[in-house]
């Protein structure tokens, strides 16, 4: 380990001891003090660290990464769900899976008689997801370098984004529109698109318990293209509302939480599984250039019994 590393590594410590104090004086000098250390160098900032009992290789200058080694998760809420209904030898689906935060989770609750198909297009987070699958000896992770779609196009050339560098340009202006600071975050990518439903058909899948679903406004199209699929097998589907990025699209919140409805899905929040009755009331409630994470099932989510409890 190299002097880089070694500060990284105390100044990380030193910034989870303060993360958890109360009162945090010198906010703003120290954070600047922090983004410099972690830019010391190429690689200074990747770390490793085992959380809930999974391995992970975490660059902490990615907001993913950073609040996955500080927070235990990146998001909470989410995570929580999985874990109530997650259930051993189920298949899932992770669509938009980047660096494995909540597909290695459900590689380890589904167990070895499970498995989770994870889908990410773009080349280095699926290097990285897979590096932190090889960390674990999951051998039930199936990574698919695609994008899902309502389409079977073959190889597109496409923009992605899959970096959230701390710091980095939100891209999204003061009227929750879409500006060109998202754009300069992309990465340009040929990928392979298809339709869930095709992708279903050629690998022979016989059954989904859960998809979890976060393209960053691809959401209306990946359900378009799994209609079948969710007529069929009717999973939990846990998905994100964020409505600029879906209007980036060319689609709207309301159309697909319609579409979800006329196929008997039902909205519930996560965790709770709070049932959510006016769901086009919540969306237009949703703040300029924010989302969030709801759940959608034919039924109530049922937890299991022994985290029922909890």
């Amino acid at each position: 380990m190299n002097l880089g590393s070694y500060l990284v590594g105390a100044t990380a410590y030193m910034a989870s001891l303060y993360k958890k104090s109360p009162v945090k004086p010198f906010a703003p000098l120290l954070s600047k003090l922090y983004f410099n250390v972690l830019n010391t160098g190429q690689g200074a900032s990747v770390v490793h660290k085992n959380i809930d009992g999974i391995n992970f290789e975490l660059d902490l200058r990615e907001v993913i990464d950073s609040e996955m080694f500080y927070c235990g998760s990146r998001e909470p809420q989410t995570s929580r769900t999985l874990e109530l209904i997650c259930n051993a030898s189920d298949i899932v689906i992770d669509i938009g899976a980047n660096v494995g935060s909540h597909a290695l989770p459900m590689a380890k609750l589904v167990g070895p008689s499970g498995r989770v198909y994870a889908f990410e297009p773009v080349p280095w987070a699926m290097d990285k997801l897979k590096r932190n699958a090889s960390l674990n000896g999951f051998s039930n992770i199936v990574t698919e370098q695609l994008a899902l779609s309502d389409e079977n196009l073959g190889h597109v050339d496409m923009e992605f984004r899959a970096s959230f560098k701390i710091g980095s340009a939100k891209g999204v202006d003061d009227k929750g529109q879409i500006d060109n600071g998202w754009w300069q975050e992309c990465d340009r990518v040929s990928t392979k698109m298809q339709t869930l439903d095709s992708y279903v058909a050629e690998h022979s899948i016989q059954r989904i318990a859960l998809i979890k679903l976060d393209v960053d406004g691809f959401e209306g199209k990946v359900i378009r293209g799994a209609s079948e699929t969710l007529s069929r097998f009717k999973p939990v589907i846990i998905m994100e509302l964020a409505p600029a990025w879906v209007e980036m699209r060319g689609d709207s919140c309301l159309a697909i939480a319609r579409q979800l409805r006329e196929m008997g899905y039902r909205c519930f929040a996560e965790a709770t599984f709070d049932e959510i009755l006016d769901v086009d009331k919540l969306i237009l409630g949703i703040e300029p250039g924010q989302g969030f994470n709801v759940v959608y099932a034919v039924h109530k989510p049922m937890p299991r019994p022994s985290e029922a409890s909890r």
